[in-house]
């Protein structure tokens, strides 16, 4: 298992998903056991049992975490939208070894946040959270323990730690859901900044192109089992006839973004409402649509309003799904 390598495959593979969940995908990093060894029993509680965690703090501090998120976004210019919170375990039953194989490496990195229990210093959970330390943002860690703070290594308190106890369920609560609150923030400043960044590498053509295609979708309305017009022959630049060099460039640039992804078809030609004639031998069919995290780039960039309602349909992101497989 190499990190750096899966962080090099699946980054981009990371942004997708993370564009086009509606939901906050939130990895736990835990002891696994029910109850701890006598020895590495928690100062003034009885043992540390991690279905007991979840059930108790997790998924209440989850709970009122989204509900006051949501209300957050509705009220800011961020293009994500998360109406719930799920919580992923690297084992979600039983005790005992649960090895970090590639598969929890890409959990980690596909995470919008990451909780990690330092509770007891289990071995498993600190690698955990030394990788999402790594691999993402220090700001998406959320660190909670019931053992004193001042007795975690030092790189554990870049962010503050959170404690807690068993014994005071509702303060630890709010204490957790404060801490992911802070930590879903920081989310959504990284990822205004990434698709602020994405706005001052475009080109002016492909600018026009993204603009001209959000302004074509906002009249379509999908049919059953039709796909969504075409990016290029909807917005239908001039120049995308008349100068195919030009055309080249911008396709390979909004490529290299994770804008667009491209569909090529031997032996049947697309027109703009979806529909391929009968007759195959007419040409092959090539054209170019919005990636999730493209979709979210033209709302950012053109948002909904009154006047323009520039939305793009649901419909774009089930293609990319019938296409590439089901984002989780």
């Amino acid at each position: 298992m190499n990190p750096r390598l899966i962080l090099r495959q699946y980054e981009n593979w990371s942004w997708l998903h993370q564009a086009s969940r509606d939901y906050w995908k939130i990895f736990v990093a835990t002891p696994y056991q029910r109850s701890f060894h006598p020895k590495k029993k928690v100062t003034g509680h009885g043992g540390f049992d991690y279905i007991e965690v979840r059930d108790q703090i997790i998924a209440e501090s989850l709970e009122r975490f989204s509900r006051e998120m949501t209300i957050k976004t509705l009220d800011s210019n961020v293009p994500l939208t998360r109406r719930r919170a799920e919580y992923h375990y690297a084992a979600d039953a039983g005790e005992g070894f649960v090895p970090i194989t590639e598969s929890i490496v890409r959990d980690i990195l596909d995470a919008d946040l990451l909780i990690a229990d330092a509770t007891g210093h289990n071995g498993g959970a600190m690698v955990e959270a030394g990788l999402a330390m790594a691999l993402k943002d220090l700001a998406h860690v959320v660190v909670i323990t019931q053992d004193d703070p001042e007795d975690l290594h030092f790189d554990l308190r870049v962010n503050p730690v959170v404690h807690y106890s068993m014994c005071s369920v509702p303060d630890a609560i709010s204490n957790v859901s404060v801490a992911l609150l802070r930590a879903g923030s920081a989310f959504f400043r990284e990822w205004m900044r990434r698709l602020n960044t994405i706005k001052t590498l475009l080109t002016p053509e492909a600018t026009w192109v993204l603009n001209g295609y959000g302004i074509a979708l906002h009249d379509w309305k999908p049919a059953p089992k039709s796909r969504p017009p075409g990016l290029f022959f909807e917005a239908f630049p001039g120049w995308f006839y008349y100068d195919r060099g030009l055309c080249n460039q911008v396709i390979q640039e909004l490529l290299r973004a994770q804008l667009i992804w491209v569909r090529y078809a031997s032996g049947a030609m697309a027109y703009a409402d979806g529909k391929i004639p009968k007759d195959p031998v007419k040409g092959d069919e090539w054209a170019a649509y919005p990636t999730p995290l493209g979709k979210m780039y033209i709302e950012m960039v053109w948002p909904r309003s009154a006047e323009h309602g520039l939305t793009i349909p649901n419909a774009v992101i089930d293609y990319y799904e019938q296409e590439h497989g089901k984002l989780p």
